[in-house]
């Protein structure tokens, strides 16, 4: 028999590993060949395997320990654990009484490692309940593993104990006999994917940063573009910032941390910072506004969006204030300089002409219209606030030509039409007044 405490590393050491063999076949399949059959075999010691709670990367032991060891002489042992999340680096406290122990490592699989425990002794021996037989001593690599009794490999012979007469015991359903041990990662692993806004304005403020839960972290560290202010939820897992003047484009992270460490972070949201674009100076000539920004224009009437007006130029076809705004990249400038555009009636122009009767109407009228030769218009009504009511395209008009328009129904008030060409905007203004009901 070996000596006690005495370390057995089988990895392809075939010597020892038949020393293990010889012990559990001079005792356990002799003596069960002899005394099979002749006597009852009594339930075998409660074995349980204690488990840990450790952090990843530091070394624990597990105790192993038993309850109804009474009148035992031999006993063997087997343990299962995965050598790619621990390894076994040896044994350590073992009882006094388990004179002659051998404990040993065996490699069963690339990934697969198992324990063999076998004592045998002339003399029966007891043990009070919750006795610890040894300490298995291991470093945590990754994951929760677990180091589990194996009673089912070599038909049941590597998990056995033998009574005071050298019988096999009972030890069936393992379940009731062996107890696992579990080990419980106490660190933080990998953050995971970050949610966000990827594109963000120079000046924007409250944008919203988020990752979902990271197992076993008590806090959570972020880091942000240059410039960047988190303005709330910081050591949690949900942030809001701001990127005032001077921020600049750079990726937001997070790692999860509690006493054990920090946890990897999470990849990389690049977030690309946009610069506010300039407010555009705008200008009026020839019945037309003109922006100095080549691009990005949106014109304002009263402050009130046109819809569609979106070039460097705009035609106003009602008088108010106009101004225009500048968005890039989904970045919009302050308001421009404002200008006010006075629209009036033009009665006569050049030879061109135009008359509405009768005026006012209830929304039923004629325009009369006089043109030298024959020219191409559109025609729109707008009401008081400038919103257009009706339209008519492509109006081939020859010299004077009437056209009967009805734009009903309206409510009273005062409306405009404007007769549009490539060479004139024309403007009058149309009452309705409704007939009594």
């Amino acid at each position: 028999m070996t000596s006690n405490n005495q370390l057995i590393q089988c990895r392809g050491e075939k010597g020892i590993e038949m020393k293990i063999a010889i012990v559990r076949v001079l005792f356990f399949l002799v003596c069960f060949f002899l005394f099979a059959g002749m006597v009852t075999a009594r339930d075998a010691p409660i074995t349980t395997a204690g488990s840990a709670e450790v952090c990843q990367g530091a070394s624990f032991s597990i105790p192993v320990t038993v309850k109804d060891f009474t009148q035992i002489k031999a006993m063997t042992l087997r343990l299962d654990f995965d050598s790619a999340l621990m390894t076994y680096t040896g044994f350590s406290n073992v009882n006094a009484s388990l004179s002659g122990i051998a404990i040993g490592q065996v490699q069963v699989s690339p990934t697969l490692m198992k324990i063999v425990v076998v004592w045998f002794n002339v003399n029966a021996l007891t043990l009070a309940n919750g006795t610890k037989l040894f300490d298995l001593n291991f470093t945590l690599r990754s994951g929760s593993p677990s180091l589990s009794f194996n009673n089912t490999a070599g038909g049941g012979s590597e998990c056995e104990y033998g009574d005071e007469n050298a019988h096999a015991m009972n030890d069936l359903p393992t379940d009731l006999f062996y107890f696992n041990a579990a080990v419980n990662n106490l660190s933080v692993p990998a953050a995971g994917l970050i949610t966000g806004p990827e594109q963000v304005c120079m000046g924007d403020t409250a944008q919203l940063y988020f990752t979902d839960s990271i197992p076993r972290a008590t806090s959570y560290e972020w880091t942000i573009p240059p410039g960047a202010v988190i303005t709330a939820g910081q050591g949690t897992k949900a942030i809001t910032v701001d990127y005032p003047a001077g921020a600049s484009s750079g990726p937001v992270q997070v790692y999860g941390m509690n006493g054990c460490g920090n946890g990897s972070s999470s990849p990389e949201l690049e977030v690309i910072v946009h610069p506010i674009p300039p407010a555009p100076a705008i200008s009026f000539a020839n019945d037309t506004l003109y922006s100095a920004s080549a691009e990005g224009n949106q014109w304002y009437r009263n402050n009130t969006m046109i819809a569609g007006a979106t070039g460097a130029w705009f035609v106003p076809e009602l008088t108010g204030y106009y101004i225009s705004k500048v968005t890039l990249q989904g970045c919009s400038s302050d308001s421009s300089n404002s200008i006010y555009v006075l629209i009036t009636a033009i009665g006569q122009s050049d030879g061109r002409k135009w008359t509405i009767c009768p005026n006012p109407n209830n929304g039923v009228f004629n325009l009369v219209v006089s043109v030298p030769g024959q020219e191409l218009f559109s025609l729109k009504a707008y009401n008081n606030v400038g919103i257009q009511i009706a339209e008519r395209k492509n109006l081939l008009l020859y010299n004077a030509e009437a056209l009967r328009l009805d734009i009903r129904p309206q409510p009273d008030g005062i409306y405009y039409l404007m007769l549009i060409n490539e060479k004139k905007v024309f403007r009058q203004t149309v009452i309705i007044i409704n007939s009594p009901p």
